[in-house]
């Protein structure tokens, strides 16, 4: 890790680092749409989200490389608390749906392979890295057809739409409020947005995401502080949902599956560390195109709010798309530490 930038300017990084993962993955969907109005947001949400991306991505910055295959893994832990704090992996809320050794088939492809990996991390550590450093590690970590999508201006613009679509009609399918429904990923964006501003302007983009990256001691703090947070969250909230131990061995498993395919991958893309590299390319996300995504995701989420008859198939349509391409994401992970390279030398050969 490269020497680190003033506490003072770190924490700030760390506090909108928090607030892109509340807002990607509470606001959009649907689950809490004033997170950051409410002390709930403060007490419980925002800790649970910031702790979880801030060991992750040291755990994917300082032992490894930041590419898809580390940081997907990396996400599917994040995700891994919808089971002892939440219990929804074991009795998702109003869903009747089968289940395979105590573990729900609708809330694990929905919550670990989609949501939680890539809205709740892989977007805002892009986000956060792409927008407030100096550094591209996640941007040069894509694979090809990503980054083509990126650099293509008018394709960028184009699935920038097309997002904003997506997640203004997940919002307006949660909320059902037409008002609340345009104000909530409205006012959040705008909150979310103003501290973007702040930090361009008294900042710039003149530290990389390593050097705002907590620090060892830091790391040992936050990671304490989490596990902590677990054990509070976990006997306070829905406690009468633990199953027992039967069904729990399920998700130890899933847990060391994960645990050692992001082990696995940290190792190959330290050896990859030079082999891929986006030369002569520099790629920054434009500010003034964030403020336009959040004009069209409220306003296609107050329209999908009226249309409450169908709007159902919305979060459907949503939900079985975003978990193909957490399979997708999956495969990708795990033909990573299948395809390693044999050696330093080779790797740089390739």
């Amino acid at each position: 890790m490269k020497s680190p930038a003033p506490l003072r300017t770190r924490v700030l990084f760390w506090f909108i680092l928090g607030l892109l993962s509340v807002f990607f993955a509470e606001v959009l969907s649907g689950s809490s749409p004033f997170a950051f109005f409410v002390p709930e947001g403060y007490l419980i949400i925002f800790p649970l989200y910031t702790l979880h991306i801030l060991v992750l991505s040291y755990i994917v910055f300082r032992w490894g490389r930041a590419v898809i295959e580390t940081l997907f893994p990396a996400g599917m832990l994040l995700g891994m608390y919808e089971a002892y704090i939440t219990k929804v992996l074991w009795y998702p809320p109003n869903v009747n749906f089968p289940k395979i050794g105590g573990v729900s088939l609708f809330s694990f492809p929905v919550l670990v392979l989609f949501w939680h990996p890539i809205m709740s991390f892989i977007i805002p550590v892009f986000l956060g890295e792409n927008l407030l450093t100096s550094s591209q590690e996640s941007f040069e970590g894509l694979h090809p057809w990503m980054a083509t999508i990126l650099l293509d201006r008018k394709r960028a613009t184009r699935y920038l739409v097309i997002f904003s679509i997506l997640g203004g009609l997940a919002v307006g399918a949660q909320v059902k409020n037409i008002l609340f429904s345009f104000l909530s990923p409205f006012l959040s964006g705008l909150f979310v947005y103003l501290f973007i501003l702040l930090w361009r302007i008294t900042v710039g983009t003149k530290y990389t995401m390593r050097e705002l990256l907590p620090q060892k001691k830091g790391f040992i703090i936050l990671l304490i502080s989490l596990l902590i947070l677990y054990v509070v969250l976990g006997a306070g909230m829905r406690p009468q949902y633990l199953p027992g131990l039967q069904f729990q061995v399920t998700i130890w498993l899933i847990y060391a599956l994960i645990i050692l395919m992001l082990a696995l991958n940290l190792k190959v893309s330290r050896i990859k560390m030079n082999a891929v590299k986006k030369e002569n390319i520099r790629f920054k996300v434009s500010v003034r195109w964030l403020l336009f995504g959040i004009v069209i995701l409220s306003c296609i989420a107050s329209l999908s709010a009226s249309i409450r008859q169908i709007n159902w198939l919305f979060l459907v349509s949503i939900f079985i798309a975003g978990s193909a391409l957490g399979i997708i994401l999956l495969s990708y992970s795990v033909t990573y530490f299948i395809t390693r390279p044999k050696s330093n030398s080779r790797a740089m050969g390739a």
